[in-house]
């Protein structure tokens, strides 16, 4: 019940009372009661004839009336009007009402005055089904059963009596439907395995059943095939058979996992196969321990893993040609194969493999290698080894060196994937026996476990005699030369000069291109740039080259015999407009023809970039007046920057000529070009 009350004379009060009377769920509404009446004040009691007016709205309900006189001399109390309305609630039943009552004491007879009063009442709410849950997840899935969790949401004014959880195998829930009571967590089970699963939930209160939620759907795996081989066949792969699952619903292919550890942890690779029942791996590293599974895949995914296999893959040398490993290996690390190397190729190219895994951390010594003992040769003789190695991937092992015990060691030389020289060694032979030796060049940290400390290919490995009319290493060179020539020496070897001055002093200049540029001179304006008056120029053809003929000095396709070929690129409309203008190029490539396009695509460049003459700069002609500091600066040796026609000349200064008159100061530069570093402005 809710009162409202407002003041009006000597203390009287003018009072609207709201009651909730009773309320009907099913037609979403309210009885509410009300009653407005005026409540003796102060003294013996207010009385006066009428007529006196009131009026009510009740959540837009009107009433109203008069009352002909009042006496309170005889009553406490004086009920204007009463009654009851009936209103409707909102859709989620709610329900606030805006309610009033007005009192006019007409007062031409009246002693009370006039007065209103109100306000809003919010009644109970009448309660609504439940809201529909949220999904959470599907987990715990397994061949035949399925985990679902939701959470419920607003029940809407009525406690939640009950949940219900529902699965079929449609989203439409009408094929092998289940619905279980829930509280939020819910396992489905007897599923079929291989079928795709939909999920769904709602909630009951005392107004009835929620809508049903969204679904979720899953796929229920197979169980897990059979693995009945992982061995190792003649060629050194590891074959995996198996069998498959006892259910095959939607079976599309499998999944075959390998890893280095029992946990599928380190290593892991995967496998997709159609439906098949034997893989065979290629490319695993020798040496090492490798653990296999299997698991059906259906459209959902891969399903239950098979129980585990391992096997140990060693694989075979082959022919070592007397090679041997050499130093000591630390324990962690071990080789592809028992001897620590193998026969192979790298390319079409025979070479010996060295190739290494580490289970653990570890220092590889750089005393480690391979090693061959050669005899037959003959005391006093000299001989060269030379070799050459290529790495697979990168492996932790990338410096090597060559060596002839007794002899000398060559510089160290880090390989890269591509083949490269370890260079050479020259020794005289001091016995008919000698052992040569390819190295580690410094220790290698392993910082743990790995797949690829060593992965290096040798090849091109060679003993050859040097036979010369004198020994090469007893012979003495002697140079004799004056000073002047050995001047010129020193210098053009850096494209440095000299020169001997007036004073008799011997100066050295830096090659121009070493030297600061002393000016910039421009036929623009520019604020940063001097001025010339006359200038001499002209196109320089001597450089021009629009025939190339290109001569590779190569091999046949046995690598046996030379089988040189010929290919000639022109730039036809440079040599309409200057005439033929040919250059020759020798290469040595290792392809056959037709070649690669990028080399028609570099010789193509090489003409675009020479098809055409040069534009040079010969001489300058400068107002030494304009900038007489700058003019008494110059001197020859001096290396300036000349723009002209939008082309930009660097210059140096190769003579300079003053003609000096009374009015007037003019200086010729005589240029000589040193490159063309920018190119056209």
């Amino acid at each position: 019940m809710s009162d409202f009350d407002t003041g009006l004379a000597a203390g009287y009060v003018l009072r609207l009372t709201i009651t909730q009377d009773t309320q009907n769920d099913a037609a979403n509404s309210t009885v509410v009661g009300w009653s407005l009446r005026i409540i003796k004040g102060r003294g013996s009691g207010k009385w006066a004839q009428g007529p006196h007016y009131w009026s009510v709205n009740i959540g837009g309900t009107p009433a109203s009336g008069q009352i002909s006189a009042y006496n309170f001399r005889s009553y406490q109390d004086l009920v204007l009007g009463s009654g009851q309305v009936s209103l409707g609630h909102d859709a989620a039943g709610y329900l606030t009402a805006s309610t009033t009552g007005s009192w006019n004491d007409n007062n031409r007879w009246g002693e009370l005055g006039d007065g209103e009063v109100g306000g809003h009442v919010t009644f109970s709410r009448i309660p609504k089904v439940p809201d529909a849950p949220t999904p959470i997840s599907i987990d715990q899935v397994t061949s035949s059963s399925l985990r679902y969790r939701f959470h419920g949401n607003a029940d809407n004014g009525a406690g939640i009596l009950q949940w219900q959880a529902q699965c079929a195998q449609d989203s439409e829930f009408s094929a092998g439907a289940q619905t279980l009571s829930s509280d939020g967590t819910t396992t489905f089970s007897n599923l079929v395995p291989g079928y795709t699963y939909w999920v769904r939930s709602r909630g009951r209160n005392s107004q009835g059943w929620s809508p049903w939620s969204g679904s979720l759907s899953t796929s229920v795996g197979l169980p897990a095939p059979t693995l009945t081989g992982w061995t190792q066949n003649s060629s050194g792969h590891l074959v995996a058979t198996w069998s498959p699952p006892t259910a095959t619903n939607g079976l599309i292919g499998y999944r075959l996992q390998l890893a280095l550890d029992a946990n599928f942890s380190a290593g892991v690779q995967n496998f997709d196969l159609d439906n098949v029942l034997t893989h065979t791996v290629t490319g695993l590293a020798g040496g090492r321990v490798y653990y296999a599974r299997v698991a059906a895949r259906t459209a959902g995914g891969t399903n239950a893993y098979s129980t585990l296999r391992h096997s140990l893959l060693v694989l075979a040398a082959g022919d070592l040609d007397g090679w041997t490993r050499t130093g000591t290996v630390p324990a962690p690390i071990s080789s592809y194969t028992t001897e620590g190397l193998r026969r192979g190729t790298i390319g079409t190219t025979q070479a010996l493999w060295v190739e290494s895994v580490s289970q653990g951390s570890t220092t590889l010594p750089d005393t480690v290698g391979i090693q061959k003992t050669l005899t037959g040769l003959t005391a006093g003789r000299a001989y060269r080894f030379e070799a050459a190695a290529t790495l697979e991937n990168t492996p932790l092992a990338r410096s090597y060196q060559l060596r002839v015990v007794g002899e000398s060691t060559a510089p160290p030389v880090t390989l890269t994937t591509t083949p490269t020289s370890l260079g050479f060694i020259e020794f005289v032979a001091d016995t008919t026996t000698v052992t040569l030796q390819i190295l580690l060049a410094t220790p290698v940290t392993v910082p743990g476990p790995s797949d690829a400390v060593e992965r290096v290919a040798f090849h091109t490995i060679r003993l050859l005699e040097l036979r010369t009319d004198y020994p090469q290493r007893l012979r003495e060179t002697v140079l004799e030369s004056d000073l002047a020539t050995h001047f010129d020496l020193a210098c053009n070897s850096v494209g440095a000069s000299w020169h001997v001055g007036r004073d008799g002093i011997t100066r050295f200049l830096l090659p121009a291109t070493a030297l600061p540029t002393a000016a910039v001179f421009s036929d623009q304006p520019d604020a940063t740039a001097h001025s010339y008056i006359d200038i001499t120029a002209g196109h320089d053809t001597k450089a021009l080259t629009n025939r190339l003929v290109v001569t590779n000095y190569g091999v046949d396709q046995t690598r046996q015999n030379e089988q040189n070929d010929e290919l000639v690129m022109v730039s036809q409309a440079s040599i309409t407009a200057y005439g033929t203008r040919s250059q020759t190029l020798r290469t040595n490539l290792y392809s056959q023809p037709p070649y690669d396009t990028s080399l028609t695509e570099r010789l193509g460049r090489i003409l675009d970039a020479r098809n055409q003459p040069a534009l040079l700069v010969a001489q300058l002609r400068i107002n030494a007046q304009q900038n007489l500091t700058m003019a008494s600066s110059l001197d020859v040796g001096q290396r300036i920057t000349v723009r002209f026609n939008t082309v930009v000349q660097d210059s140096q200064i190769i003579a300079i000529s003053h003609n000096i008159q009374p009015t007037r100061w003019l200086i010729t530069l005589d240029l000589h070009p040193l490159r063309n570093p920018h190119g056209a402005t």
